[in-house]
């Protein structure tokens, strides 16, 4: 005798059919968003952060470009600024909503040629640091944001703190707060999350001041209406069942 198994998934963020969509959540992500706040989702492990960011990533909107990545496997300074640099070129570049100077922007200072597989990147960056800051503060002439979503973020601090030291983790915090504060970089915003929570990094370092302007959002637990839906989304098709999940 077949079983069907239940709709669960271990292992990687659950996508598609098996996404139990939070819209309450993803609203309010996406209100402070418009509203040019730059977030830091909280969560225990294994509750949904990252899927929640992927769906809003996937969600064509008029007013933002927001990238997703998992930067986990950076492990320098210099890493995690190319990362963002690269990101913003492959995101950005083939976009037809991008300003004309801009696009031109992106012939002169990176690319060999774009395609539907993305695009040729003509050097490694000198400094990404600064090349990072002058791609950022160029897009503040587009019409609308563009937003990193970051994820494992205080990962890839904590491994930058102990293969470089105190000085280039903080490096990071204060660029990262420049951007915020400096007029010259406006339209462009950051969603954080990790398994480990930024304030405990940070506090590490006695420098929680770094990120005190920062918007902290936690993702909630589900409610009983929630909990239901995620036991339909997952037994709905499976051999086992169970009655009365509804009062």
């Amino acid at each position: 005798m077949s079983r069907n198994r239940p709709n669960t998934i271990i292992g990687p963020p659950a996508e598609g059919t098996k996404y139990l969509a939070r819209p309450k959540l993803q609203q309010d992500l996406w209100e402070a968003i418009l509203n040019g706040e730059h977030i830091i989702l909280i969560a225990p492990r294994r509750v949904g952060k990252t899927s929640v960011m992927m769906a809003l990533a996937a969600q064509i909107q008029r007013e933002a470009v927001l990238i997703y990545e998992n930067i986990e496997s950076d492990g320098s300074s210099r890493e995690f600024y190319e990362r963002l640099r690269r990101l913003l070129i492959e995101h950005l570049s083939t976009k037809d909503r991008l300003t004309g100077a801009m696009r031109d922007w992106f012939k002169s200072h990176t690319l060999t040629g774009a395609s539907t597989k993305g695009v040729t990147i003509a050097k490694v960056a000198l400094d990404p640091k600064a090349e990072l800051l002058a791609l950022v503060k160029a897009l503040g002439a587009e019409p609308y944001r563009v937003v990193l979503m970051l994820d494992e973020f205080p990962e890839v601090l904590m491994a930058i703190r102990k293969k470089e030291g105190d000085a280039a983790a903080l490096d990071i915090l204060h660029t990262l707060r420049e951007i915020r504060h400096s007029a010259d970089f406006k339209n462009f915003s950051t969603v954080i999350a990790g398994s480990i929570g930024l304030q405990h990094v940070v506090s590490m370092m006695g420098r929680l001041t770094t990120i005190n302007d920062t918007r902290t959002i936690a993702v909630p637990v589900l409610t009983e209406t929630e909990a239901l839906e995620l036991l339909d989304l997952m037994l709905n098709t499976a051999t086992i069942q169970l009655d009365s999940l509804r009062r």
